[in-house]
């Protein structure tokens, strides 16, 4: 049982490694699967916790999507702030739980970045705590590149720009201010797979019987989780973030 993760490079305007996107995949074929509740962002973190972060970025950020339900879950906090980017979906509204989310993982040292921004008025509030904007090139013309790179300058926010598709392009993004690049001009998501621990059915639904006895038996759930190898795994991962100090 084979589990995909893939990652794209972001580059300096040198073409030096500057992070990875971290992206989900559900088989071998690279690309995305898009999933109307978002379960591919979660999936993402969950994979990048089981496979580990280094082996993935070699010591580098990882840029990792999130949805509003990511957010409001703080599930940002189950990562290491010194090694993750959260990147804030263009589907994302600036309401007031998804702002409050944002702040409360901007005071406990995580970056976040705007994916796929467009420059409308409603989504001014998300300025107030990103580290980095993504432009996307495809659905930007030049004028409004050189007017996105005007106005951030101005913020003291490094854009990134996305979906760079010619050395035209990335010449262009260098030479009106760009710092970071991402694209298939460099190069396509890379795979990286791991064998997954096999999971014993029966013993999750002796687990499950467990947890919704009308007395729970917490003696009786830790020799379950002991006797079950996948799930024993995952709950040392977990242990070992930095949400459980």
């Amino acid at each position: 049982m084979d589990r995909y993760l893939a990652r794209q490079p972001i580059f300096h305007a040198d073409k030096t490694v500057f992070a990875y996107e971290i992206l989900s995949r559900f088989g071998p074929e690279n690309y995305f699967r898009a999933d109307a509740k978002g379960a591919q962002h979660a999936s993402a973190m969950d994979e990048l916790f089981l496979m580990g972060i280094q082996r993935m970025t070699q010591g580098l950020p990882a840029f990792l999507n999130c949805t509003r339900e990511f957010l409001l879950g703080d599930y940002l906090a189950l990562l290491p702030k010194e090694a993750i980017v959260g990147e804030i979906l263009e589907t994302v509204k600036p309401e007031e739980d998804v702002l409050a989310a944002c702040h409360r993982m901007r005071d406990l040292g995580y970056r976040l970045a705007l994916d796929d921004y467009e420059d409308r008025l409603e989504m001014k509030p998300f300025l107030d705590v990103a580290d980095f904007v993504k432009v996307d090139f495809m659905l930007t013309g030049p004028d409004e590149r050189v007017r996105l790179a005007k106005k951030f300058r101005n913020w003291g926010i490094p854009l990134i720009a996305e979906k760079v598709e010619s050395e035209e392009e990335f010449k262009s993004g260098v030479e009106i201010g760009y710092e970071y690049f991402q694209g298939y001009f460099f190069c396509r998501p890379q795979m990286v797979s791991r064998k997954e621990v096999p999971a014993n059915s029966a013993m999750y639904l002796r687990l499950m019987q467990a947890i919704y006895k009308p007395e729970t038996n917490l003696i009786e759930i830790a020799e379950i989780l002991k006797q079950e190898a996948s799930l024993s795994y995952r709950l040392l991962r977990y242990l070992n973030s930095p949400a459980f100090p």
